[in-house]
């Protein structure tokens, strides 16, 4: 690369705002969510049997419903589905929880009036949670549990880890991100930025066409609240992003270039190992991910890992 880093300065002493390390977990809700997978378990053991009478139909019951409507879709004289899946229609479904066998409704779905009945619901029985049960759940979060104990110490660290990782990709990356960019200093071949974000924005609007959408619907989707931008404004947005990843690379390659191995030869060990799992074509997979993409690729994983690591430490040591 022509463009070049001048001074490296180290992420760790790169100041973060208090608010992002201030996590406030709400400790009733984690609660609810380990009582919710605990039961979720255990249903999976459950017999399928007919609702007792005053039943409030739940997620996971199946339901017979009749629906009457100008819509063809829902004027239905029975329509089987199981609560929660969302195979018929989830605003549907989710009008129908609390009901129970007999009840009538009248709602508003996709801007007509819809009436439901309640025809028959059948539910799940709820056995006690085993050790068996929860030994046979094949988590990705963790490891195995030894105990219905450990296992809610596990989900419940997992939920942390989600709820950290929000914190984190919600303001405290790029906050990282950018004091890094403000610490160093760089000279930058302006010619080569421009060809980098060029073809960035390129692969964008291949990106947008394959989905069907415009480029500026497609990179609306990149951004949380884009809807009073014009799409001009949002590309802009788009590209000072880019630059500020092309900023990072160079931080990154200089950072970690004994760390981490970019070579050629580990590049094609990669193209070889997803060419035998996929049977695509070493060639073909080369053009799609050329070696100077892998090398950005691989550097921005490391470098995104290493702060998010920094993140956690920070809010470890902040929590005291």
């Amino acid at each position: 690369m022509k463009s070049k880093i001048l001074s490296v300065p180290d992420y760790t002493k790169i100041p973060l705002d208090e608010k992002y390390l201030n996590l406030n977990f709400d400790e009733k809700q984690i609660e609810k969510d380990i009582e919710a997978e605990l039961l979720r378990i255990a249903k999976k053991y459950g017999e399928v049997v007919e609702a007792p009478p005053g039943h409030q139909i739940a997620e996971g019951d199946i339901v017979m419903v009749r629906a009457s409507s100008e819509l063809p879709k829902f004027n239905k004289s029975m329509i089987p589905l199981t609560v929660g899946r969302g195979l018929f229609d989830f605003d549907f479904e989710e009008a129908i929880l609390g009901l129970v066998e007999g009840e009538t409704k009248e709602v508003e779905l996709q801007g007509h009036k819809v009436k439901l009945s309640i025809l028959k619901v059948k539910t799940k029985t709820v056995p006690d949670l085993s050790l068996e049960m929860v030994k046979a759940e094949n988590n990705d979060y963790f490891e195995p549990a030894s105990s219905i104990e450990d296992y809610k110490a596990k989900y419940r660290q997992a939920i942390i880890d989600t709820l950290k990782a929000e914190q984190y990709f919600n303001g405290a990356a790029a906050e990282l991100r950018d004091g890094i960019i403000a610490a160093a200093e760089y000279a930058i071949d302006e010619a080569e930025l421009s060809d980098f974000v060029e073809s960035q924005m390129q692969a964008i609007r291949e990106e947008a066409m394959r989905s069907g959408q415009t480029a500026g619907e497609y990179m609306r989707g990149l951004f949380s609240n884009p809807a009073e931008a014009s799409d001009e404004e949002i590309a802009e947005r788009v590209k000072e992003n880019l630059i500020r990843d092309f900023k990072l690379d160079l931080y990154a390659r200089s950072y970690l270039k004994d760390e981490v191995d970019c070579s050629l030869e580990a590049y094609e060990a990669e193209v070889k190992m997803y060419s035998a799992e996929t049977g695509e074509s070493a060639e073909s997979l080369r053009a799609q991910l050329p070696f100077e993409a892998y090398k950005r690729q691989v550097y921005s994983a490391e470098i995104q890992a290493r702060l998010m690591e920094e993140f956690n430490r920070r809010v470890t040591e902040y929590e005291g």
